[in-house]
């Protein structure tokens, strides 16, 4: 098990951080990752050039 009451450690690495650390910074990148996911549309707002 790579992870002991509050403490996590990579099993390749050897990285340890505090597990609820490292459970928001996994919620950050997913988060972050798909909101490029999402779709965006091409015109956010109309403004027709003043004559």
């Amino acid at each position: 098990m790579n992870r002991n009451r509050s403490q996590y450690r990579c099993r390749e690495c050897g990285f340890e951080v505090h597990a609820d650390l490292n459970a928001a910074r996994n919620i950050y990148t997913w988060s972050t990752f798909f909101s490029f996911l999402r779709k965006k549309p091409l015109i956010t707002t109309f403004n027709p050039p003043l004559s």
